[in-house]
């Protein structure tokens, strides 16, 4: 889970070492295999009250947090697949040869 700092005024504030991408409810689900519903469920039966206001959830990596009415979602590493060059598939090249042909009789 994210660290939190005091800070010199004496307000919270969180520090993460990369920027958290936020994706939606319906986009997460999809990556996690799961329906929005049984996602959004899971949410709000961990969600817990931060100390800014805000209301989160974490699950097994799977981080969200309410904006508006709306849940928002961001992954753990463990959960991204590496991007890496595409892959290509090379194919054997066509066995088929054309020796089925009729030939002319001499």
């Amino acid at each position: 889970m994210l660290g939190h700092e005091l800070s010199r005024v004496g307000r919270t504030s969180m520090t993460t070492a990369t920027p958290l991408r936020w994706i939606s409810l319906q986009s997460a689900a999809d990556l996690l295999g799961l329906t929005a519903a049984a996602l959004r469920k899971s949410l709000d039966r961990r969600a817990v009250r931060t100390p800014d206001g805000g209301i989160e959830a974490e699950i097994d990596g799977v981080r969200g947090r309410k904006l508006g009415r709306l849940w928002r979602v961001t992954l753990s590493s463990a959960w991204m697949v590496p991007t890496t060059t595409k892959a290509r598939v090379v194919s054997p090249p066509s066995q088929s040869v054309r020796d089925d042909r009729e030939r002319t009789r001499s």
